[in-house]
């Protein structure tokens, strides 16, 4: 299988990684408390990692062609960030830290349906190792939220 195959499902994590990026760092700016703050700030620079490797798999794919700078929003991509992304705006910890969540497994399921298909063994290896990575930030934004529930009580 040729990665062009691969294209689309690259194109798709790659707009998904863009928005949620700008939607952390957004949230980070409105954030009150420090440790959510720094944790939005994270998951945003993660973000940053995990589309270089997008983008250096979509160079392999497509050499003749630049990759998107910005995620081209379409459909449920669009929508489900969109909403988080509102959700977000609130400077409440935990309601910020539930959207964190909502977001990570959305993401995590994306992973999911490409893993799914048939892909080329090396997109699969990028989707692989990169839902390993949201799967821990999806892991810890759970623990922070718990242990802020428990300091709330």
């Amino acid at each position: 299988m040729e990665l062009k195959d691969d294209i689309t499902q690259l194109n798709n994590i790659h707009d998904l990684l863009a928005d949620s990026r700008k939607g952390y760092m957004e949230a980070a700016d409105k954030a009150d408390n420090g440790h959510v703050k720094e944790l939005l700030n994270r998951l945003a620079s993660s973000r940053v990692q995990l589309l270089s490797e997008v983008v250096a798999l979509s160079r392999q794919a497509d050499p003749g062609k630049e990759p998107r700078e910005a995620g081209t929003l379409k459909g449920d991509l669009h929508r489900a960030w969109m909403d988080t992304r509102e959700a977000l705006s609130s400077n409440d910890s935990t309601s910020m830290l539930n959207e964190c969540e909502r977001g990570e497994q959305y993401l995590l399921d994306r992973y999911d349906a490409v893993l799914d298909k048939e892909v080329s063994s090396p997109t699969r290896a990028l989707a692989t190792s990169q839902r390993a990575t949201v799967q821990q930030n999806l892991d810890h934004v759970k623990q922070v939220r718990k242990t802020m529930e428990l300091a709330e009580k």
